[in-house]
């Protein structure tokens, strides 16, 4: 028996077998040269410090914890039940948490996704549900009054403005406009085709009624205060 220094303690019950000092009951253990301790203490297999029950675990040289402790794979930590998790050098979160592949949160095709009430993104564009902005193709697009836009126009249904091509169009009461030209369809609007403005059947209506109108008042106003004079 001999005084053998293990680290941070030295125990007087060294055991050695080839040449190797072999040690029992919180004692250094060697095995081919690589210190090995069990309940709490140091557990080295191939050079790597290996330990169990919440102490570090290592294989080949990467730590590995269990039961709400680090746990590291190819040198990424990995956590389970609310913790980190890493693969591939890439964080991984569930129930809530977030979730990275690729060093990225939540991506499909290279892309971010978030679920419920988060960004999501398809093909490098923020993508959001229930009320928030949607973008396809580089457009934002939003639903239930929001703007919406197609091949990078916007376009807006239920009384907002909406755009084809370029050219904003408006239904039910506004402004409607094809290859440049302001069209409005409404009675009493007015409507221009190639740059031509043109009056509804309504508003001419009202229009030549109205005049004449004006006639028969003017008239009438004259001959009440006696500037006319009606020839017998």
């Amino acid at each position: 028996l001999f005084t053998y220094q293990s680290g941070c303690m030295a125990q007087l019950c060294a055991v050695q077998v080839d040449g190797c000092a072999v040690q029992v009951d919180g004692c250094a253990v060697q095995v081919d040269g690589c210190a090995v301790q069990v309940d709490g203490c140091s557990v080295q297999v191939d050079g790597c410090a290996v330990q169990v029950d919440g102490c570090a675990v290592q294989v080949d040289g990467c730590a590995v914890q269990v039961d709400g402790c680090a746990v590291q794979v190819d040198g990424c930590a990995v956590q389970v039940d609310g913790c980190a998790v890493q693969v591939d050098g890439c964080a991984l979160q569930v129930d809530g948490c977030a979730v990275q592949v690729d060093g990225c949160a939540i991506q499909v095709d290279g892309c971010a996704i978030q679920v419920d009430g988060c960004a999501v993104q398809v093909a490098g564009y923020a993508v959001q549900v229930d009320g928030c902005a949607v973008q396809v193709d580089g457009c934002a697009v939003q639903v239930d009054g929001c703007a919406v836009q197609v091949d990078g126009c916007a376009v807006q249904v239920d009384g907002c403005a909406v755009q084809v091509d370029g050219c904003a169009i408006q239904v039910a009461g506004c402004a409607i406009q094809v290859d440049g030209c302001a069209i409005q369809v409404v009675a009493g609007c007015a409507v221009q085709v190639a740059g031509c403005a043109i009056q509804s059947i309504d508003q001419l209506y009202n229009n030549t009624l109205s005049k004449h109108n004006r006639k028969i008042q003017n008239l009438t106003a004259q001959l009440i205060d006696g500037s006319m004079e009606l020839a017998c």
